[in-house]
């Protein structure tokens, strides 16, 4: 074998090793598309705003880019909220530090919470724990006002005045009652009046 034909072989072998060690390395390197965990959202909602003395409906959902629904545990936690828009309210009285563990198994799940007896603003924060490794964990919080109901609590500003209008006490039906026993009292009167004089003998 020449001189020139070893050393094309010698440049061959350096290029197909050269060319396995980096795939190798390639392998190596390349991540696990199977490995990380898939990412979960959580939602949790009530209707804004309630009224006082009503019992706060919430709503949680958790979802996530996979075929496998998403199940585990989900906190639940009441803390008073500054006011929208960044601006400070006075500190709500109501049930601050209420919480409750509930199981999620999917879909959208309804639960009662407590009830309010001033207004202010609130935030209710839930906290999704995956029982599968496969999941991530995620948060989500929503603030709600509570308003004055119609009762109004201790809260002379949320009485209903409906629109102005005096209530309706009964005077207008108790006028016509009265009208009407004084109309066949009357009836009743003419009536005996009239016998009497059919009665009487006419005169000469």
């Amino acid at each position: 074998m020449s001189f020139f034909s070893r050393l094309s072989a010698a440049m061959v072998a350096s290029v197909a090793m050269a060319t396995v060690s980096v795939g190798a390395a390639s392998a190596a390197s390349a991540p696990d598309p199977y490995s990380g965990r898939v990412t979960t959202h959580t939602t949790v909602r009530t209707p804004d705003p309630i009224k006082t003395h009503t019992r706060v409906d919430i709503s949680v959902k958790v979802t996530a880019n996979s075929p496998t629904q998403p199940t585990g545990t989900v906190t639940l936690t009441l803390t008073t909220a500054t006011g929208k828009a960044g601006q400070a309210r006075v500190a709500a009285a109501g049930p601050a530090g209420w919480t409750r563990t509930i199981n999620y198994d999917g879909g959208t799940t309804h639960l009662k919470g407590p009830a309010f007896p001033k207004v202010g603003t609130w935030l209710i924060s839930a906290r999704f724990t995956p029982d599968d490794h496969h999941f991530r964990g995620s948060r989500d919080g929503w603030v709600f006002d509570v308003i004055a109901g119609d009762d109004g609590g201790n809260d002379h500003n949320g009485d209903d005045d409906h629109n102005g209008l005096l209530p309706d006490t009964g005077g207008p039906a108790l006028m016509w009652l009265l009208l009407g026993v004084c109309l066949v009292g009357g009836g009743a009167g003419a009536v005996v009046v009239a016998r009497r004089r059919a009665s009487e003998p006419a005169s000469a």
